[in-house]
């Protein structure tokens, strides 16, 4: 018991309250509406800061992913979510929930030149530095982490054994090549029941999205919920009688290939080890982020041909692409 003349502020510490700004909740497997930027624009430091931090996280979900994007300023955090998979730092759940980093690797993509996957930290780096030469390449549009390619000293055995020795949670490792066309489609996941009479459907006529009173035939559709802004995208597969959910460009590939298989291209040269894939079919995850792995950085887009362009792609990758994924024409 104290006296009256007590005061209980000489021994409490008022905290000041600090509200948490929650993010809206929306499908993290859909894409974002392009804004306009700069192209001026440099994010490669604040995407590097945020790999960092994710490294030393290990996992999360999709909510702390957005609000670490937020914090840091970077918008359109599901368009870098992606190019997080692409380049093989991280991978998400089938749902989009959750992410999880993937252990560093170097991965061999020419002679004598390796490029490094996974988590990163300042103790990494010293090591690189320390066996060999360690080049940071920023990526085509600025707007992911730099492409981290390490160089071995003269004597490649001895400065990896040294430098496993040094780190040893590094692995040595190819990348690894996607699976064939017909077990990816078989990965996608099923939609037990969909209640259509609650929304307004667009179908994608090859180009667009173009309204459509009900699902009758086999193809990807937008789902648009009555008196909201939710939305989604499923594919419908008529002859099963049934819905699909995915990435959406993964989504968008297959209903190319149900609409206009024979439209399918892509341009190789072989010279310049450069493939070129039109924007409007780009591919599945799976499929790009093998592309991507051959070199660690994204692909360049062209916008007088609307392509995208990815490099370091040998005539091996080339091969192997044609056996996993035989649905379009190859020209060179």
């Amino acid at each position: 018991m104290v006296g009256i003349a007590y005061d209980l502020e000489q021994d409490t510490q008022p905290m000041k309250y600090f509200p948490v700004i929650r993010p809206p909740a929306v499908n993290p497997l859909s894409l974002e509406t392009p804004i306009a930027e700069s192209p001026e624009s440099d994010r490669s430091q604040v995407c590097e800061q945020l790999l960092w931090w994710l490294s030393a996280a290990g996992s999360g979900s999709w909510e702390t992913f957005q609000a670490v994007c937020n914090r840091l300023e970077i918008p359109q955090p599901r368009r870098l979510l992606r190019r997080l998979q692409l380049l093989g730092h991280l991978t998400v759940c089938a749902d989009g929930k959750r992410w999880q980093m993937q252990p560093p690797s170097l991965q061999l993509v020419s002679e004598n030149r390796y490029v490094l996957y996974g988590q990163r930290n300042a103790s990494l780096r010293e090591s690189l530095q320390q066996f060999g030469r360690l080049a940071e390449i920023p990526q085509p549009g600025r707007d992911a982490p730099p492409c981290w390619q390490f160089k071995p000293q003269a004597d490649v055995a001895t400065a990896i054994a040294k430098l496993r020795t040094s780190y040893p949670a590094l692995a040595i490792r190819p990348v690894e090549p996607p699976p064939r066309w017909e077990d990816w489609v078989a990965t996608l996941d099923t939609i037990d029941w969909v209640p259509l009479h609650r929304y307004r459907l667009k179908r994608y006529d090859g180009s667009a999205f173009a309204d459509v009173r009900t699902a009758e035939e086999t193809g990807f559709y937008e789902l648009h919920e009555e008196g909201s802004q939710r939305q989604h995208a499923l594919f419908y597969d008529r002859e099963q009688n049934t819905w699909y959910s995915g990435e959406w460009y993964g989504l968008r590939f297959l209903a190319l290939t149900h609409l206009s298989p024979k439209n399918l291209s892509v341009r190789y040269a072989r010279n310049h080890q450069e493939l070129s894939i039109s924007i409007s079919q780009r591919w599945p995850l799976a499929y790009e982020r093998y592309l991507v792995m051959q070199s660690g950085c994204l692909p360049c887009y062209n916008p007088n041909t609307q392509e995208l362009i990815y490099q370091s792609i040998g005539p091996t990758v080339q091969q192997a692409i044609n056996k996993r994924l035989p649905l379009f024409s190859l020209e060179e």
